[in-house]
């Protein structure tokens, strides 16, 4: 009997025991799921950018083999959405929420900024050639941006900045693609073309305005009789020669 009653009351605590056990909340997750999780994000984001930045790095090339085909269009089109790739490289870190992260963060933007630089280069030489110099000083500021001695990126600029007769800019572009590269052809023609330009102008506005002072106001009266006095100074001049002149041959005569 005494048995009986130890068993019963074995059985029924070890179901109370099971009872408490089903009734309690599950244990909280290990803190290192979550981490883990984190991480495993994390490393499919920088993935996205490589991508981001492998696709930006096949359009330049095809790019590039396009043009060597004379295929001007193909090429251009191909710069233009590899630049859209490269340089939205930038705007997808802050979506992904990544921050500055030292050297990897510097080495994306490093390669970015090449691909960028070199598509809007390309694209400049187009629009110059195309004479589309809005375009250029566009597609240049781009490039100077990431590399501001970049020598082809001045040149270009100067160039088109010199057809819109924004001549003191194009002769600042020209002046840093001088010290880059002095004894390129190009460049060296460009900036005499600059110098003779402006040193036509300066002698233009030097007649303008000794034109301007001759006229009435400015002192303008005043410089006008002192052009008739010298006029008047030369004809008596010469008058007295000739008078000299005849005196003479008729002492000639007489003699």
């Amino acid at each position: 009997m005494t048995v009986d009653k130890e068993v019963a009351a074995s059985v029924a605590a070890a179901a109370a025991d099971a009872a408490a056990a089903a009734s309690a909340p599950p244990p909280p997750a290990p803190a290192s799921s979550s981490n883990d999780a984190d991480s495993t994000t994390k490393a499919a984001q920088p993935s996205r950018i490589d991508s981001q930045l492998a696709t930006a790095l096949r359009l330049k090339e095809e790019g590039n083999a396009l043009y060597a085909k004379g295929d001007i269009p193909g090429a251009k089109r191909c710069w233009h959405h590899a630049n859209l790739n490269s340089s939205g490289v930038t705007s997808m870190r802050q979506q992904l929420g990544l921050g500055e992260e030292g050297k990897d963060d510097e080495e994306t933007k490093k390669r970015a900024g090449e691909i960028t630089a070199a598509v809007m280069n390309n694209l400049s030489s187009c629009y110059l050639a195309e004479k589309n110099y809005d375009k250029v000083l566009y597609s240049t500021s781009k490039v100077i941006a990431i590399d501001p001695q970049n020598v082809k990126a001045q040149f270009r600029r100067a160039s088109a900045l010199f057809e819109l007769r924004r001549v003191t800019e194009a002769a600042q572009a020209i002046d840093v693609a001088m010290e880059k590269s002095p004894t390129d052809p190009a460049i060296r023609a460009l900036a005499t073309k600059i110098v003779k330009w402006t040193e036509e102008k300066e002698r233009e506005g030097m007649k303008g305005l000794k034109g301007l002072m001759r006229g009435k106001g400015w002192g303008g009266e005043e410089a006008k009789n002192e052009d008739e006095d010298e006029k008047g100074k030369g004809k008596k001049k010469d008058g007295e020669n000739s008078n000299g002149n005849g005196d003479k041959g008729k002492g000639k005569e007489k003699a």
